[in-house]
């Protein structure tokens, strides 16, 4: 790779994006091809689930179109890169990741970094304790290792004595060393979207916030849950061989957008908050990108 590299984060839906002209660079993108929405699982190596580069047989036959690949860039990818392009005079790529549906804010961060708003802190309990560097992890193993003794000293007694499976349970059913996350979805999206590009040494990152992310507390717990995902992906994402600081620019609704909205003032280093009105007005954001 050369040149600028720039991660964009998006939710589904068309953003009114301003006329931009060509800079007379190379600018590409590569954006999200597969169909998968998130995972319980970070997704190492790949976006999607095949990773077949998107190639033309001898019988003219397209292979491997669920795979993300480096192409020419086109709607808002095309008017951030070539708008960077004309102010440094470097070729741009952009990695263009949209969302399915509109997801809360928990599902774009990290298992490590739930902890650091108090409001995802149940998240990090349960999601979190899948994972060794988790303080919860262990009490995890605990429960693990109680639900084999309870096993072995009071289900199979049961049914040796019942001849039956007790507990309305059924045939063949084991402890389980997964934790009980109930209907969390915290690092879903982060898992796909986010981890195989990770590590990475990257010119900037781009986060586009949606309605999802405000609409159980009008805002309330937007500051923190923010600035949790901006220090993970700055972790993340760090320029340079020595963990340079890279910025962060982020969408902000006004009150008008969300009553009770905070302000993330604990992100680490350099970052930009962009307030909008319109969730498809992305106009200044390019600006603040340039600047």
């Amino acid at each position: 790779m050369f040149g600028d590299v720039w991660y964009v984060a998006a939710p589904p839906g068309k953003f009114e994006v301003p006329e931009v002209k060509p800079a007379g660079q190379i600018v590409r993108m590569i954006e999200n091809q597969s169909k998968r929405e998130g995972k319980d699982a970070p997704s190492r190596f790949s976006v999607c689930v095949s990773r077949t580069p998107r190639i033309r047989q001898p019988n003219g036959k397209w292979v491997g179109r669920f795979a993300s690949y480096w192409k020419d860039a086109s709607g808002l990818a095309a008017a951030l890169g070539n708008r960077i392009s004309a102010t440094t005079g470097r070729p741009v790529g952009v990695i263009f990741m949209q969302t399915k549906s509109n997801v809360p804010i928990k599902n774009w961060i990290a298992p490590g970094f739930l902890k650091d708003a108090p409001s995802l802190m149940k998240d990090y309990k349960t999601v979190g304790s899948k994972y060794r560097d988790n303080p919860y992890y262990l009490a995890n193993v605990r429960r693990y290792i109680s639900d084999w003794k309870q096993y072995w000293g009071e289900h199979i007694p049961a049914m040796l004595e019942t001849k039956a499976v007790p507990d309305g349970s059924s045939w063949g059913h084991y402890p389980s060393p997964k934790p009980q996350v109930g209907d969390s979805t915290a690092t879903w999206t982060y898992n796909v979207y986010v981890h195989c590009f990770t590590p990475a040494a990257l010119s900037g990152v781009v986060f586009l916030s949606s309605e999802s992310m405000v609409a159980e507390d009008q805002g309330a717990n937007f500051g923190l849950e923010m600035s949790a995902l901006a220090n993970c992906f700055k972790a993340r994402f760090a320029l340079g061989q020595n963990g340079e600081d890279i910025p962060f620019i982020y969408t902000v609704p006004s009150k008008t957008l969300a009553a009770k909205i905070t302000a993330a003032n604990k992100i680490k280093g350099r970052s930009t908050s962009v307030e909008i009105d319109d969730w498809a007005d992305v106009t200044k954001v390019i600006e603040a990108v340039i600047r």
